[in-house]
């Protein structure tokens, strides 16, 4: 008759079964989904100058307002606003959108005319590819637009509304905050109990 041998755990088994496993689970998630969303809550959202390439451009036509409908049973804002703006020296559009669009003074983008020069500004970090489309690539996007020297874009408005547009991740950091109480009742012990 051949003994059996006790089965020897795989180190995977042996780290799902370990104490210290138990307490990261058990106090570590709630602390991830606390620390998580705080930091873009409180992540600033400022765009500097310095992160700033302005060029000179000349309109190709008249820039065009979009406005794209959010599902009905979408549960995140209204629908989407942006404006599309072509340019005689660049084959791939600029677009003033999202939060940017908020900050806009929109009755000013609208008197702007064919041939006119403009001064828009970009990310330097996507100076590189001003010009190169492909399928997920195919605009450039706005962070500022000067036409005779005045500025038609507030960045800090546009990160005041993106900051606040972040606080309902407060609710996340919340429920994460009832679940390490809960833990703190519970303790990891007991529910090592009920594994065992």
């Amino acid at each position: 008759m051949s003994r059996r041998h006790p089965r020897k755990q795989s180190l995977y088994q042996k780290i799902i079964k370990s104490k210290t496993f138990h307490w990261i689970d058990f106090y570590g998630t709630p602390l991830l989904i606390i620390l998580i969303p705080l930091f873009f809550v409180f992540k600033s959202y400022d765009i500097s100058e310095n992160e700033l390439t302005s060029l000179d451009v000349t309109v190709d036509e008249k820039p065009e307002f979009i406005k794209e409908r959010k599902h009905r049973n979408s549960w995140f804002g209204d629908d989407n606003y942006h404006i599309n703006i072509k340019t005689v020296e660049f084959k791939k559009k600029f677009i003033i959108q999202s939060y940017v669009y908020n900050g806009t003074k929109t009755d000013l983008v609208r008197g702007i005319k064919p041939n006119e020069k403009i001064t828009i500004q970009i990310l330097k970090d996507d100076f590189k590819e001003l010009n190169t489309e492909t399928h997920l690539n195919n605009y450039n996007v706005v962070y500022g637009l000067i036409k005779n020297g005045k500025s038609y874009i507030s960045l800090d408005l546009r990160s005041e509304l993106k900051s606040k547009d972040m606080r309902w991740l407060l609710i996340i950091s919340l429920i994460g905050l009832v679940m390490l109480i809960n833990s703190f009742i519970k303790k990891p012990n007991e529910k090592m109990k009920t594994k065992n």
